[in-house]
């Protein structure tokens, strides 16, 4: 069995929470922005509290959409493992989002979407077949987050990690860019919802624009640039690609 080596990079995941364009969902009673904002306040603070607090928070709250946001928070948790470089917690957190979100009754097309995200985030964690495996379930599932709603950028985005960690050998980087264009050109919510997700726009323009680089595509990468930088125009983690 061909191993799949995906490295994640921590500049996708973290550089891009937390961050909305300005036509992008901003408003604080969006639970997608007092999440990822409680995760900035982690990774500032050096501290897991903000992410607890806002846990504690929803811990009375039953039904499908509050498990999702509870795994959510869970895989913030891991990324903020991550970050402190306590990779045995960041581990232990990312199975327990996966383990939860598993148990959620009628699987939407955002339940796909997320749990395709946290497994491929667990690849990182795993080795020779299991990685294989793994690696064929997120993309599984991302297809399934489409096959429910086409216009799922997170379903699309997703796909793209897949592809685009995937080495060229094994098949690896023929679909990221069309997949990452097809996520870019869908809105972060078909129509505005307090409850529901909006992440997936700024991370692929991290990843699209990592793409180019990498590809040595210098037009389309200072042209993706240029677009990241005017619908996200209070970021600096796009500074890396400027010219």
């Amino acid at each position: 069995m061909v191993r799949i080596i995906i490295v994640w990079t921590m500049f996708i995941l973290i550089g891009s929470i937390g961050s909305f364009g300005k036509n992008a969902v901003a408003d604080s009673n969006f639970i997608q922005v007092n999440v990822d904002n409680a995760l900035n306040e982690s990774f500032k603070e050096k501290s897991i509290e903000p992410l607890k607090n806002i846990e504690r928070k929803m811990n009375s709250k039953k039904g499908n959409i509050w498990t999702y946001w509870k795994a959510y928070i869970k895989m913030c948790k891991s990324l903020y493992y991550i970050s402190v470089n306590k990779g045995n917690n960041a581990k232990s957190m990312l199975n327990e989002a996966i383990d939860m979100l598993e148990k959620n009754a009628n699987f939407t097309t955002e339940d796909y979407a997320l749990i395709a995200y946290m497994q491929s985030q667990s690849i990182r964690y795993t080795k020779g077949m299991e990685s294989g495996v793994l690696a064929t379930k997120s993309k599984n599932n991302a297809k399934l987050a489409i096959q429910k709603e086409p216009k799922n950028i997170r379903g699309w985005f997703v796909l793209a990690i897949i592809d685009y960690y995937t080495p060229k050998v094994y098949g690896g980087k023929e679909k990221c860019e069309s997949y990452l264009l097809k996520a870019l050109s869908l809105p972060s919510q078909k129509i505005k919802n307090a409850y529901l997700p909006s992440w997936g726009r700024k991370e692929a323009y991290f990843l699209i624009l990592a793409y180019y680089q990498s590809v040595g595509q210098i037009a389309k990468l200072h042209s993706f640039y240029n677009k990241a930088v005017k619908e996200f125009p209070y970021d600096s983690s796009f500074k890396k690609y400027e010219k």
